[in-house]
């Protein structure tokens, strides 16, 4: 094995075609790559964790026949061996970090407030000019940012730059009821994990911009090796597929073999793949023989 990837699905709702697009990209990249592929579950925000769509993960995974390498069984075993609070600790560890070394300040500012603000007037500075106490309740922890370019690799290694987008400018590790947010998680576990390629959607772009960046700032050399595929996005009625927006559950498309075959269809059609396919390896093998349309 050259490496490890992984798929790091959020049990925050039911798994949507999105979701199982994205998945099998990565799936057949860890194939053509010659990677591990790693499950990640990512279980931090427990207001939003539900058991029935922790089971609908391996469900579905199990329906679409994608098989992967390291993490856990099922429910049980991902509870009791490899839920994101078992990390804790890590994540505590990062935010004490960069606190002590002055590379976050306190912010009690809304979303709403903070999109009413030109990023030209970089109006998070006014933030950082109170000195408003760490302590405080109702407050993110954001991480400092001066407009500075941040640099990832591609997935064939070429470099490629670009500063932060406006969504993720100075954005937070620390959730205002204490919690790490998305960005630092993802970048922790990632390194625990000993990723070496990452693979998501078009609209995580500057996800990996702002993990990368937080990589620099922590002096991680590692991360500078990290190589970002970003795949296109599977679209329902013009729009993004999304939790947020109901799209319809993954489960309902693998309902039976033949809807299932349907899936894998589309999914050939989407990736510019020639051929009929029933199962998940036979679709692998046409990517892999570069079987295009």
């Amino acid at each position: 094995m050259k490496g490890r990837t992984r798929i790091a699905p959020t049990p925050s709702g039911y798994l949507h075609l999105g979701n199982l697009f994205s998945f099998v990209n990565t799936y057949l990249l860890a194939h053509e790559w010659e990677l591990e592929l790693l499950l990640r579950i990512d279980d931090m925000d427990q207001a939003r964790l539900r058991m029935t769509y922790l089971d609908d993960i391996f469900r579905t995974l199990e329906s679409l026949g994608l098989h992967y390498d390291i993490g856990p069984s099922g429910p049980s075993d991902f509870l009791e061996n490899w839920s994101q609070r078992k990390r804790k600790s890590q994540y505590d560890a990062i935010m004490e970090r960069l606190k002590d070394e002055g590379k976050l300040y306190p912010c009690a500012c809304s979303r709403k407030e903070l999109s009413t603000h030109l990023r030209s007037e970089h109006f998070s500075q006014h933030c950082w000019s109170k000195n408003h106490p760490f302590a405080a309740k109702g407050q993110k922890w954001r991480l400092k940012y001066a407009g500075e370019s941040v640099r990832i690799l591609n997935g064939q290694g070429e470099s490629e730059e670009s500063q932060l987008a406006n969504e993720v400018w100075d954005f937070a590790v620390r959730r205002k009821n204490g919690e790490p947010t998305y960005q630092l998680c993802s970048f922790n576990d990632d390194l625990h994990f000993g990723i070496s390629h990452i693979v998501r959607g078009e609209d995580l772009r500057f996800s990996s911009f702002a993990q990368a960046y937080l990589g620099e700032v922590l002096g991680e050399n590692s991360f500078r090796k990290m190589r970002f595929y970003h795949h296109s996005l599977v679209k329902y009625e013009g729009k993004k597929l999304s939790k947020s927006q109901s799209a319809p559950a993954a489960k309902y498309y693998l309902g039976s073999r033949s809807n299932k075959e349907r899936v894998l269809n589309f999914m050939a059609a989407e990736l510019g793949l020639k051929g009929s396919f029933s199962v998940l390896g036979d679709l692998r093998e046409a990517y892999l023989e570069g079987r295009y349309s």
